[in-house]
This record gives structure tokens, sequence and C-alpha cells, in this order.
């Protein structure tokens, strides 16, 4: 017997069905098919005024590219560095690393939507590089409602995790910017 086509099987069929060749049946055809899953584009942007961090090339996920599940992205700061997922450009997420050296962190990261990722200084309110005076100011002045900050704003804030964005992080921030304090990795 001869192999024929897809196409002009399915072809056949249809002119069959609507011809009525069948007595008015409804043929269903069928076919299953492999699920394919190309990803969700991923976009990385860094919030980076002096250039302190750096996207190490031979990274697992590239900027502009595709990616589905658990992927891994490093990161290279001179300083202590968040990353955060948001889908909506709003929300932030900040996302769980682990220092694999001095100055390289590694997140692993679920990717199940398009996302952009945002890898900041720690502290960096303002997002002109670097952690400084201005920044604890901007976090008092939105303490006493003088000022708006965003998510992102607030989120990288927090520097003590304690889910506000107050005094005692641009304390904390003052503290780190005459160099009587050091931020942990968190």
């Amino acid at each position: 017997m001869r192999k024929i086509s897809k196409k002009i099987l399915v072809m056949v069929l249809c002119v069959a069905i609507a011809t009525g060749a069948f007595g008015g049946a409804l043929l269903v055809i069928n076919e299953a098919k492999a699920a394919t899953t190309t990803g969700y584009k991923v976009t990385i942007v860094v919030k980076n005024g002096n250039n302190d961090i750096e996207i190490p090339t031979n990274n697992n996920i590239k900027s502009g590219n595709s990616y589905s599940g658990i992927q891994t992205l490093y990161v290279k700061c001179k300083d202590i560095c968040r990353v955060y997922a948001t889908t909506d450009n709003k929300n932030y997420t900040r996302q769980s690393g682990s220092s694999s050296d001095e100055n390289t962190y590694r997140y692993a990261l679920t990717i199940d939507r398009k996302m952009t990722l945002v890898v900041v200084k720690m502290g960096d309110i303002n997002f002109d590089g670097n952690v400084d005076s201005t920044d604890a100011l901007l976090i008092l002045r939105y303490d006493v409602d003088k000022a708006d900050l965003n998510d992102l704003q607030k989120k990288n804030g927090d520097i003590n995790l304690d889910g506000k964005t107050d005094s005692a992080d641009a304390l904390m921030i003052l503290r780190y910017d005459v160099n009587k304090a050091k931020f942990v990795c968190n």
C-alpha cells in the first residue's frame, strides 16, 4: 500500500465530508501533537549609573531570548545587588540569590511567563548607580509623605527587610555612605 501524505489525506477527507460521502456523519480527526514550548521572552534591565553591575557573557539567560523553567542568572556587582522580576513593570518581586564568590551572585529563576528582570544596587533608590545620601534623603522624604516612590524603589529601599521603607533604612544607607556599615547579601 502506498504512503499518502497527511495533507492529501486531510484534503480528501474534507472533500468527502463536504460532499456528504459519509452519509452526513461528522468525522473528527484528532492528531496528537507533541507539546512544543518555545518559552517566554526575558528582558534584563540593569539600573547602573556608574557601570558597577555586569551581566557576564557566559550567562544562561540572555536578554531578549525566550526561556522556560528554572534558569540561572549570574550578576557581577562591586556592591550588593538585588534582582527583581516583574511582568507588568509596576509590581516587583525580589529574587533570592546567593554569592558564588566575592563579586558574583547567582539567582535561580523560574521562568513561567514573559518577564523583565531588573538588576540594581541594593539601596540605590534613584537608580544613579550610587548608594549615598541622596537615596537616604529620598527615603526620608517618602517616610514623611513628601515624595512618592514606585514599587521597585520601595522594595530596593527596604534594606533591613522589615517590609517598610523608612528612616531605619535611610540610616543604614547613610552609615553605608560614610563607610560606617556594610550591606550584607540578602
